[in-house]
């Protein structure tokens, strides 16, 4: 991949994107009244996102990846390609809807009359151009649940779910997990949820 002058994503060897080497890259580009940008979840760094200026881009894909370095700008496992912007009188946000590999630029810059401003740009390698935007003088409360509304609500947690877990990354057999539970119960250690991880399946 390349960038142009003009700042613009491409891509130069097609041949190395293998079956879906047809598709097109696209792009779009977001203004926020704000240096305060938060959003892109799934990462190990900051609630409060650094600009890109002096860095590689928030690349969102999903992937199982570890070790976990910290302040990094790759995504841990899921993407969720959302900015959302925040000040004293106004909160603004973007919804991102691509599958596709994305790149995800933050720039600082200022508006016409001097306030803080992000430039946040959106770099898929396919796909369509798709995406919502949500605004409110109200509350973030307003955003939120504008963004509710399309993807759908959280559904309340199972019972189970709010008791003690077990989650280790560990090669286990039926035999180990039932003496680890016999464990627990002979030393007086709670446990509801025993997580077996990827080794298990």
């Amino acid at each position: 991949m390349e960038v142009n002058a003009k700042d613009t994503l491409y891509i130069q060897d097609t041949s190395k994107l293998g079956p879906e080497s047809e598709a097109e890259p696209v792009a779009l580009g977001f203004k926020f009244p704000s240096r305060y940008i938060y959003g892109l979840p799934e990462r190990a760094a900051n609630l409060v996102l650094n600009t890109t200026e002096s860095s590689e881009p928030y690349y969102m894909f999903n992937t199982d990846r570890f070790p976990h370095f910290y302040q990094t700008n790759v995504s841990l496992y899921g993407s969720l390609p959302y900015l959302t912007s925040h000040e004293a009188n106004v909160d603004s946000s973007v919804m991102w809807m691509n599958s596709a590999p994305t790149w995800v630029d933050l720039f600082g810059q200022e508006d016409s009359f001097g306030n803080q401003a992000t430039f946040g740009s959106f770099n898929s390698m396919g796909g369509q151009i798709e995406f919502f935007i949500f605004s409110s003088a109200v509350s973030p409360k307003r955003v939120q649940k504008s963004l509710s509304d399309i993807t759908g609500y959280i559904p309340m947690p199972p019972l189970h779910s709010l008791g003690f877990h077990f989650s280790k990354y560990e090669y286990f057999t039926a035999r180990s997990l039932a003496q680890r539970s016999r464990n627990f119960t002979e030393f007086g250690f709670p446990v509801d949820v025993f997580w077996m991880d990827i080794e298990h399946t």
